[in-house]
């Protein structure tokens, strides 16, 4: 019970800190710096009583196997490249396409269909090919696809992010699948439950962490991309005032919409980069003989 306490508090006081430290511009706030210093100490007595209980509701000593630490670290990729978007999409789709919520649900179900039709490929091929290329095949999708993301404008829509999102939708089934499998297959079976639940609260955790983090990044960036974007054409704001007060308002409307896509496609390019992390760390999965799927 102390372990559970201690757990939650760390992980609320931790999301209140990602959330509120932009709005309330970080440590110059006390109230970030309180939240802040009760997640580390907080986290710090988690750990001391998960190592010295008798039955740890967590037992951490799983994260010493490495083919889960590696797991662990490819589930925080995946939250990045999944959730990520799934966040940032809808907002560019509601404030600058204005597209109903029926709309913009369509255009971002479509990865969760790509996601479904691929499940039973990546069963397939799993055994055909094993964990590890499968994890390559879905980062390279992913990849792509968020490539793809990195150049929209303010014209896109269903026809010009169908296939972008179908591509994601498929890596992220791939990397979902044989990520799990090599996290998960060299646990020992009385040990499975614990590695599962850590394997899900990382991911939880992370998906929280990260969509908090691309919220603040985003509205910091298109400050940052209206300013520039507002200095730069500075001589011509002397003309839009002195000669035509409404020109000058469309200017301002113009300006915050492309700061904003501006900052959506740093994020995403940001974001595609991530994948190139489970790919090396393909490299030192341990693998066994005996666990053919995991070659």
């Amino acid at each position: 019970y102390k372990g559970i306490i201690f757990l939650a508090i760390t992980l609320i006081s931790f999301l209140l800190f990602i959330e509120e430290g932009e709005r309330r511009d970080w440590f110059s706030s006390n109230f970030i710096i309180l939240v802040f210093g009760i997640s580390i100490v907080s986290f710090y007595l988690f750990i001391n009583c998960e190592v010295n209980t008798k039955y740890p509701v967590i037992d951490l000593r799983i994260f010493l196997n490495r083919n889960f630490f590696i797991g662990c670290i490819n589930v925080l990729v995946f939250s990045i490249t999944l959730y990520v978007p799934i966040f940032l999409l809808p907002v560019f789709l509601g404030e600058i396409k204005l597209m109903e919520p029926t709309d913009i649900g369509i255009i971002i179900s479509t990865l969760g269909v790509a996601w479904m039709i691929s499940g039973p490929f990546v069963g397939y091929l799993l055994k055909l090919i094993g964990a590890r290329a499968v994890v390559v095949l879905g980062c390279f999708f992913i990849g792509f696809g968020s490539l793809l993301q990195t150049q929209i404008t303010s014209d896109y829509a269903f026809n010009e992010l169908f296939f972008s999102q179908l591509l994601k939708g498929f890596g992220a089934q791939f990397l979902w699948i044989g990520n799990q499998y090599i996290c998960l297959a060299s646990i020992a079976q009385n040990k499975v439950k614990n590695a599962s639940a850590m394997f899900n609260l990382i991911l939880r955790l992370g998906a929280a962490t990260f969509i908090a983090l691309s919220s603040n990044i985003l509205v910091k960036w298109q400050k940052a991309f209206f300013s520039e974007i507002t200095t730069t054409y500075n001589s011509s704001f002397y003309y839009f005032n002195s000669e035509n007060e409404k020109f000058k308002n469309i200017y301002y409307l113009i300006s915050e919409r492309e700061g904003l896509i501006m900052a959506l496609n740093n994020i995403t390019f940001i974001s595609m980069w991530t994948v190139l992390i489970p790919l090396l760390l393909m490299l030192y999965v341990k693998t066994d003989s005996k666990k053919e799927l995991l070659y």
